[in-house]
């Protein structure tokens, strides 16, 4: 029954395309990151190379679980951390400038991005992921 309240499509062929539309759709954010935590760490005058680094590292995972095998639990997984872990990076690479605050709210909008996958787990799992950034 929960399944059916969480999943309202009953087709998993439909259900199934929409999780691979929203999977391509977030490999893509996750990589426009990687210029918005660069240019983040310029304005902040800090150490470009790690957020950098952090940043390409989980955009190019995601995009090899993606690649490998779309659709699969492991790869809405990894996909959906990857996408939370971004703003914790902008924070990262914002710390101590006035913004630092602001760049907080963006971790709403990738929480309900990740709910796209249409997936309970996936949602479950997204905002313990990005925590461990945090206390990087």
């Amino acid at each position: 029954m929960f399944n059916q309240v969480v999943s309202p499509c009953t087709d998993q062929g439909q259900l199934s395309h929409l999780r691979l539309a929203s999977e391509r759709v977030i490999v893509g954010l996750v990589w426009v990151h990687v210029p918005i935590i660069v240019l983040a760490g310029w304005l902040n005058s800090g150490p470009l190379l790690l957020g950098f680094l952090l940043c390409a590292g989980m955009a190019a995972v995601a995009t090899v679980a993606h690649r490998a095998s779309p659709g699969t639990a492991g790869t809405r997984a990894t996909i959906a951390a990857a996408l939370c872990a971004m703003p914790a990076l902008v924070v990262m690479e914002l710390d101590g400038h006035p913004w630092q605050i602001d760049a907080h709210m963006e971790f709403f909008p990738m929480l309900a991005i990740v709910a796209t996958l249409l997936d309970l787990q996936e949602s479950s799992l997204a905002p313990p992921s990005s925590r461990y950034i945090i206390s990087f």
